[in-house]
């Protein structure tokens, strides 16, 4: 957990984010997990907070949905969490990565929290099958009423 400002995509302070750059939605698996997931959300946003993962060659970005536009603050009448992954930031020493680089996802998924726990850890197998995967544009979001693909240039 950081400060959001902290990690906040310099794309975003030019253009406001949209349901278009979402990656990833996360979600609670279950009742068993709401009221834990909806402290997390809400101390977010009371706090201003995101989180932050390095995912291979690339950080994960975790932010609540109010931070995107009004109308998609909500899915089922509930706040959510949101994910954007950005190339991995290279050392202040060497050129810096902008988040120009930011890696569109070639399917969305939802991510429940027991894998999001699950996964929080650093990761110590590699997949690289991944990397060969990802689309050169951003996948449909389902919060999306425009039926149109994001460019994927953030």
């Amino acid at each position: 957990m950081l400060p959001k400002f902290d990690v906040w995509p310099k794309s975003f302070q030019i253009s406001q984010p949209s349901d278009d750059n979402i990656a990833l939605y996360f979600f609670p698996e279950n009742e068993r997990y709401e009221k834990v997931f909806d402290r997390l959300v809400l101390d977010m946003v009371s706090h201003e907070l995101a989180m932050q993962t390095v995912v291979e060659n690339a950080e994960l970005l975790v932010f609540a949905s109010t931070e995107l536009p009004l109308r998609h603050w909500r899915f089922h009448g509930k706040l959510y969490l949101w994910g954007v992954f950005r190339g991995k930031q290279v050392s202040s020493t060497s050129c810096q990565v902008d988040d120009r680089h930011l890696i569109p996802n070639s399917s969305k998924e939802s991510v429940t929290s027991s894998n999001l726990a699950n996964d929080a850890g650093i990761r110590k197998e590699k997949d690289t099958s991944m990397v060969t995967t990802w689309d050169s544009r951003s996948p449909l979001s389902p919060l999306s009423n425009s039926g149109s693909h994001g460019s994927g240039s953030l």
